[in-house]
């Protein structure tokens, strides 16, 4: 059996960089913030890794943009009715906030990495309306944001024949007014 060994004459180039790139580097992000690291060290032809340590070394950090809602014209008005709303049943039914059956839907993860593979979901929903008495629960109100996916006609039906035309959305008996996310509370306590 014979054996091979490749040989390269291919060198190794060590670079060594000095304050005049790192001036240069840091100059590249005033002038073109949006440029990816790749594509800066291409065109600055400081390699990668020197990048990172330059921008580590003087606290320069990627920020994603955060992306709100927008509002429409009319939509102030009808949130500021659903609040009014709101608060007055409230003020005339002592207990009504602790009827209302808060819904939302969430991705995550077991390990932390956001995946189809690693994703879990949980069905108890129905479990835990099995456990709550009859009397209770033809009281209380369900209440889900105005993702379009609910909006579909079966969905509402069904809706209104499980909640007795008692839940809280898009075409409920309580209208929950649109782009609104921020007002569903499990946006803010989970």
């Amino acid at each position: 059996m014979e054996t091979a060994k490749l040989v390269t004459n291919r060198k190794i180039k060590v670079v060594s960089y000095d304050d005049a790139a790192s001036v240069f580097a840091l100059h590249s992000v005033r002038e073109a913030p949006r440029l990816s690291l790749r594509s800066r060290a291409i065109e600055t032809e400081i390699s990668k890794s020197h990048l990172q340590r330059i921008f580590k070394q003087n606290r320069i950090l990627p920020l994603k943009p955060k992306f709100r809602h927008t509002f429409e014209e009319g939509d102030e008005a009808k949130r500021l009715d659903f609040c009014l709303e709101m608060g007055n049943r409230v003020l005339n039914d002592v207990g009504f906030h602790n009827r209302i059956l808060f819904s939302d839907e969430s991705t995550f993860s077991t390990n932390g990495v956001v995946s189809s593979q690693h994703c879990r979901c949980y069905k108890c929903l129905r479990d835990k309306l099995d456990e709550l008495p009859l009397s209770y629960r033809t009281r209380m109100f369900f209440q889900q944001d105005g993702c379009p996916a609910y909006h579909a006609v079966t969905v509402r039906n069904w809706l209104s024949s499980e909640f007795n035309e008692h839940w809280i959305g898009r075409d409920g008996s309580i209208l929950w007014p649109s782009r609104s996310p921020d007002l569903t509370i499990l946006d803010f306590y989970l």
